[in-house]
């Protein structure tokens, strides 16, 4: 079977929005433009609600709909991003 790092991914591993529905260019196949920028994660050092609050106001800045942003940040918590042992988040 094929490796899940291999294969084609339709959302973003983190907050799970569809990638079509993403308005920014993408720099990592498994994320979207709001959760990696600059060649790394944005949750990297930060906390889940954190990263939730900066995901929701960059979507809504963006032109996504209220509702939709709110939806997808919420969806953070159940990403594998942070359940991993090494997640890009840190404790509070």
């Amino acid at each position: 079977p094929m490796a899940e790092s291999q294969k084609k991914r339709h959302n973003c591993a983190s907050c799970f929005m569809p990638f079509k529905e993403d308005p920014g260019v993408r720099e990592h196949p498994d994320y979207c433009s709001y959760c990696y920028r600059n060649g790394q994660h944005n949750a990297d050092g930060s906390t889940l609600k954190h990263f939730q609050e900066m995901c929701y106001t960059n979507m809504v800045k963006n032109g996504l709909p209220q509702w939709k942003a709110k939806f997808f940040a919420w969806t953070i918590q159940f990403a594998h991003t942070g359940k991993e042992e090494n997640s890009k988040f840190v404790s509070v």
